[in-house]
């Protein structure tokens, strides 16, 4: 194996990391970010708590609407954290020397 297969080898941790971690949060996020926007626009669910006009939206549209547009969101979040993800770990470790 040359070194530079076993240094790429030692990333892949790091991409299913970022990966894992980005589609977690998109996840619990999702629904929130639904609402907000919903909150902005809709005045009816102004009046409501927040628990409340969550339920509201579930009610009215699907629990499954909650996600709505979680798949473009995917697309473009998970390669980008990714990437992030494993940049800063590989940075983290040329900056403390123990990059060979």
């Amino acid at each position: 194996m040359s070194d530079t297969s076993a240094s790429s080898g030692r990333l892949w941790p790091h991409v299913v990391s970022g990966v894992s971690g980005r589609v977690t949060a998109e996840l619990f996020m999702s629904p929130i970010n639904l609402l907000k926007v919903r909150l902005q626009h809709n005045l009816q669910l102004k009046r409501l708590p927040v628990p409340a006009a969550m339920l509201q939206l579930a009610r009215d549209e699907g629990a499954l609407s909650l996600w709505r547009g979680l798949p473009p969101r995917l697309m473009w979040a998970t390669p980008l954290s990714a990437a992030t993800f494993t940049y800063y770990q590989a940075a983290k470790k040329v900056s403390s020397g123990e990059a060979s």
